[in-house]
């Protein structure tokens, strides 16, 4: 299946609004009435095939969005005491974030799996791995900020064919995480995000059924106080 989709997106009311919101005092925000809409071209295609004599199946998915005009913040942080048009003053350090139109928004994303018996272990192995790479463009005291993110990640399952009495699923994903900011390098980031997963179903006669699931998650890469388990 291949597939193509475009939409609009309209600014809000607020950031239309050619008026200053003051109630955080380092963090001003203002609209925008020249601000336009944003205007995203998608496409895309998924393919899937299942063999139901051999127990394999293979899926595998990818999409292109393009926007023009992405609507995207304008940040001005004032070297100095700044007063704006509107009379209020601005002090040093400070922040003035108005929306704005900008060019170069995109996004890819790929994804993956594939399925098959194992009789050994009398279980399915399903394996699946996908990639993601967006990019959100804004504007720093009027220099363009290029936030580009990329994402890898990977899994693999298995789940029980053992019986009807006996049925449970182990899972493991990783996620692997860049961030990168062309004129704030401060920002940039590498982490990992580690996933596992157990469950198990058992009913020894008809009247009792044990149950049980376990979730593990771990953080790696992140600043100290954020990498967690």
């Amino acid at each position: 299946r291949l597939f193509y989709r475009t939409n609009i997106d309209l600014p809000t009311l607020s950031q239309l609004q050619n008026v200053v919101d003051n109630t955080n005092t380092l963090q001003l925000r203002a609209g925008n009435p020249d601000l336009g809409q944003s205007y995203t071209h998608r496409l895309g295609g998924r393919y899937r095939a299942a063999s139901a004599a051999k127990g394999t199946s293979f899926f595998v998915f990818a999409s292109l969005s393009l926007v023009s005009n992405q609507i995207a913040n304008s940040t001005f942080i004032a070297p100095t005491d700044t007063i704006l048009p509107e009379g209020i003053t601005l002090v040093r350090g400070a922040q003035l974030i108005r929306p704005v139109n900008v060019a170069g928004a995109y996004n890819f994303r790929s994804f993956a799996s594939y399925g098959f018996p194992v009789k050994a272990l009398k279980s399915n192995l399903n394996f699946n791995a996908g990639y993601t790479i967006n990019n959100s463009p804004s504007l720093i005291n009027g220099v363009t900020n290029e936030a580009l993110t990329h994402n890898i990640n990977t899994g693999l399952t298995i789940g029980s064919n053992i019986s009807k009495e006996l049925d449970f699923t182990l899972g493991y994903a990783l996620n692997y995480n860049t961030v990168f900011n062309s004129i704030q390098p401060q920002l940039n980031n590498n982490y990992y995000i580690h996933n596992a997963n157990f469950r198990i179903n058992w009913l020894p006669i008809p009247a009792l059924v044990f149950s049980s699931d376990v979730l593990y998650n771990a953080f790696a890469g992140l600043e100290d106080g954020f990498n967690q388990t």
